[in-house]
């Protein structure tokens, strides 16, 4: 029953060089991106780190095993940790699962986001029935360009009958921003994670997750993102990046809390950055338009300094 954090030793890839980790790491990054149908990183992804939004029995922006058919992720109300819901993992039997480079009995969710920045720790709030032999997992890989920067996980062991809050510090391996980050959970890791074979898959194993957070020195990073538009990082401090596939999209307008217009962008290659180094701390509003100035998106955003 004791819960243990992941040493550096036991993440996805080795910082001190190991390259057969370092290729598990990009394989299971690989198989999962297949699962979800997508290569890395999704903007079709939406944050909900709080599993308050579900669709069609699936927490909405997340990729679950529920697409296979294999009903891992349900959405929990009976006592949520926070909000009106949380998400409640399974391990559940998955013939098509190998395909996908995972065992035939396990329950993982993940996404796949544009991410920027260096949160301090990982937090999150957690309960558990994991079966004896048994260990489930969350860890959060950052990556700049595919390489891994930083990692942050915990692992889950027993039954945890109380909503518990822990907090995890990120490991880094350089100074490096990350471009995007990869949240895994896991009610069985099954060595899916680590790649170490630790912990076997028992069918039934259960880890109940919710307010999943990214903390920086200023607060939490959120990660906005939309079916169209993927705005990060928020709050911002010297620059904020656009992601936009929309393909009437053209310029992006900045207008601070007056409503007196202080940037404007044009969209190249689905991509605009906004420099905030002139920018004072505050609330601001974008505007997303088309060719004929029509606003297609708007939105908000934060400059802490």
């Amino acid at each position: 029953m004791i819960k243990k954090l992941f040493t550096l030793g036991l993440a996805l890839v080795a910082f001190a060089g190991n390259a057969q980790q370092a290729r598990l790491t990009k394989q299971n990054s690989a198989s999962l991106s297949k699962l979800g149908g997508v290569t890395p990183p999704s903007v079709m992804a939406t944050t909900n780190l709080g599993f308050e939004t579900w669709s069609g029995g699936n927490p909405t922006g997340w990729t679950t095993l529920n697409v296979l058919g294999a009903t891992c992720a349900t959405q929990y109300t009976t006592s949520p940790g926070t909000g009106t819901s949380s998400l409640q993992l399974t391990t559940v039997s998955c013939p098509s699962c190998p395909t996908y480079g995972l065992p035939t009995k396990a329950g993982v969710a993940f996404q796949f986001v544009p991410y920027v920045g260096q949160p301090t720790t990982l937090s999150f709030q957690y309960k558990t029935a994991v079966a004896a032999g048994d260990t489930g997992s969350i860890l959060v890989t950052l990556t700049a360009a595919t390489n891994v920067t930083g990692q942050a996980g915990f692992s889950f062991e027993g039954t945890v009958s109380t909503w518990t809050t822990v907090t995890v510090p990120f490991r880094y391996a350089n100074q490096a921003n990350s471009d995007s980050v990869n949240i895994f959970i896991a009610s069985s890791d099954s060595g899916v994670v680590t790649g170490l074979g630790v912990g076997r898959p028992v069918l039934g194993s259960k880890v109940y997750i919710d307010a999943i957070a990214l903390n920086t020195a200023v607060g939490i990073q959120t990660i906005y993102t939309y079916s169209d538009y993927v705005m990060f990082p928020n709050p911002a401090k010297s620059e904020l990046n656009f992601i936009i596939k929309d393909t009437k999209a053209k310029t992006v307008e900045v207008y601070n809390i007056a409503g007196v217009l202080v940037q404007s962008f044009i969209i190249e290659n689905e991509r605009t950055q906004i420099d905030g180094n002139n920018m004072s701390s505050g609330m601001y509003f974008y505007h997303v338009k088309d060719a004929n100035g029509g606003v297609l998106h708007t939105d908000r955003f934060t400059v802490t300094k």
